[in-house]
């Protein structure tokens, strides 16, 4: 399966669903949740969601599986 780069207009979709300050894409948020417990492995995401609740990460969800864009 062929995925799609993440897109301005995909972010604009995640701030209207989450709001700004719940779709980050700073270097500081970025570097925090790109890695577990894992020495020296990092995997930096594009950008970090905080969805409120079910509803909204199911809208993710759906909106990723649509767009082809990749969720980990």
């Amino acid at each position: 399966m062929e995925y799609t780069k993440l897109r301005e207009r995909d972010l604009a979709f995640f701030r209207g669903l989450l709001g700004d300050e719940y779709v980050m894409t700073g270097d500081e948020a970025i570097a925090k949740y790109s890695r577990d417990e894992t020495d020296g492995v990092s995997f930096p995401p594009d950008v970090v969601l905080k969805p409120a609740d079910t509803a909204q990460i199911s809208a993710i969800m759906k909106y990723c599986n649509e767009n082809k864009i990749p969720v980990s």
